[in-house]
């Protein structure tokens, strides 16, 4: 009788699998900044704050590269609140005060 796989030990296998299809189809370019937004992702969910400095290194020119309507300012912005609530909740230290009107 097999044993039922367990969640955690299939995300290794469909991890490498990607990694692989990745290489194998994607331009060098394109795979790099793919990693590089990936490396990204991971270090600003371990350390939460360091999107401010981002932020302020990337704002002379942060108001000229738009994403349809938004700039890319609008999106770090929408970034670092998701960082925030995302940190809050890993911490268990998020205070949210509603409104007595609500």
């Amino acid at each position: 009788m097999m044993r039922p796989i367990e969640a955690g030990r299939v995300w290794l296998p469909l991890l490498i699998l990607l990694l692989g299809l990745a290489l194998a189809y994607l331009p060098i370019p394109a795979l790099a900044a793919l990693l590089a937004f990936a490396f990204a992702g991971v270090i600003a969910l371990r350390f939460p704050w360091i999107i401010w400095p981002i932020m302020g290194a990337g704002l002379p020119f942060a108001g000229a590269i738009h994403v349809g309507p938004a700039s890319s300012l609008d999106l770090l912005v929408m970034a670092a609140l998701a960082l925030w609530f995302v940190d809050g909740v890993r911490r268990r230290s998020l205070q949210l005060h509603w409104s007595p009107l609500s």
